[in-house]
């Protein structure tokens, strides 16, 4: 079965430590943090064949989303440029890495 796996943790959450309380490779693990170093949203991944993925993640009124092909991201070339959009706040965006 297809799964993407999202979680929303504090910025000081140790990812080594994540990874052995889930008990999942650390290769399997997409990391990204929003500019202030607030939060980190983990994505784990299993196998992806969608057409399409959608991540959503909501932080207080902050309402994250960010939308690419499989191939997009299993080459991770999103990463570092990628462009989250505030809903609440009429697009107002926010970087993440």
């Amino acid at each position: 079965m297809n799964q993407i796996h999202i979680e929303l943790v504090d910025a000081q959450t140790t990812i080594n430590q994540h990874v052995k309380d889930q008990q999942i490779l650390k290769e399997n693990i997409t990391i990204l943090e929003d500019e202030n170093k607030i939060f980190k949203i983990l994505v784990t991944k299993k196998e992806i064949t969608l057409s399409k993925i959608i991540i959503i993640i909501s932080k207080n009124h902050r309402r994250f989303q960010k939308i690419f092909s499989p191939q997009e991201y299993n080459s991770r070339s999103w990463l570092g440029s990628s462009r989250s959009i505030c809903h609440r706040c009429e697009g107002f965006g926010a970087t993440v890495y």
